[in-house]
């Protein structure tokens, strides 16, 4: 669903995202935060506000949004206590 050239406009990509259901995802500018790698965390938000962590995991991209594998429990940042 991320590449741009699928959708005419942002009113039919969230049709699409409504329909299919998917992921919104924060990335931070590395260079700015001082991580060197694509950490990324799985939690469940349901709907009266709960949050469950699921996991970590560490993305190894291929370019940028578009990811080849992943390596669980993350380890390119000090474990936080959630």
């Amino acid at each position: 669903m991320i590449t741009p050239n699928l959708y005419t406009n942002f009113k039919a990509f969230l049709k699409l995202f409504c329909e299919n259901q998917g992921i919104i995802e924060s990335c931070p500018t590395n260079s700015l935060s001082g991580i060197t790698g694509s950490p990324a965390i799985s939690m469940f938000v349901e709907p009266d506000g709960n949050v469950e962590l699921i996991g970590t995991y560490d993305k190894i991209n291929l370019n940028f949004f578009r990811n080849i594998a992943a390596l669980a429990p993350q380890s390119s940042i000090p474990n936080l206590v959630f």
